[in-house]
């Protein structure tokens, strides 16, 4: 009984921030796979469970695979509800993924550079959720104007178009990729 409570002992407590910052994880994540759930499905105790119990194991150890598999899953659950089930895509509940699946990942992140008895100044925290929220905002503008554009430019009938597109984007990303490289 000893040993038991010697190893006890020398366990790290986990502080506050570090266990907000994995209740963002779990949250976030259980909420993704609820979400690409087909809505008939979302209320029920099993999915409920497999949700919840996949999400809180990638919020007790972010630093693992299991992050991944709560973001795969819910993209997957979703890919095979419009696909195989048909589900009608709604752009609101494709929205509360994506942006699900961002504060997953960025918070798994932020969890996972953190060790669990870490004191972490709320400013840092404050810091990380208004950088969080810029980048959501930024690509909810850019997704919204993805959905208006094909109902705000002409049609183009020609076979160059799309070979336009993918070299504009293929420009962007390597332009990107430039700068981040020459900051590092």
């Amino acid at each position: 009984m000893s040993r038991l409570r010697n190893w006890w002992r020398v366990l790290p407590r986990p502080t506050a921030a570090v266990m907000t910052v994995r209740t963002v994880v779990f949250v976030t994540g259980t909420a993704a796979i609820l979400l690409a759930v087909p809505a008939g499905y979302r209320l029920d105790g099993r999915v409920m469970a497999v949700a919840g119990a996949v999400a809180g194991i990638a919020a007790l150890v972010p630093r693992t695979a299991w992050v991944d598999v709560v973001e795969y899953s819910a993209v997957a659950v979703w890919v095979g509800a419009t696909v195989v089930e048909q589900v009608p895509v709604e752009v609101p509940a494709l929205f509360g993924i994506a942006v699900m699946l961002y504060l997953h990942h960025t918070f798994a992140a932020m969890a996972a550079a953190l060790p669990v008895n870490a004191e972490v100044l709320p400013q840092v925290l404050t810091n990380w959720a208004w950088r969080a929220g810029a980048v959501l905002v930024v690509s909810g503008v850019a997704g919204i104007g993805v959905l208006l554009l094909p109902r705000l430019v002409q049609p183009v009938s020609s076979p160059i178009a799309p070979l336009v597109a993918l070299a504009a984007a293929s420009l962007i990303g390597v332009t990107l990729a430039f700068q981040l490289r020459r900051r590092g």
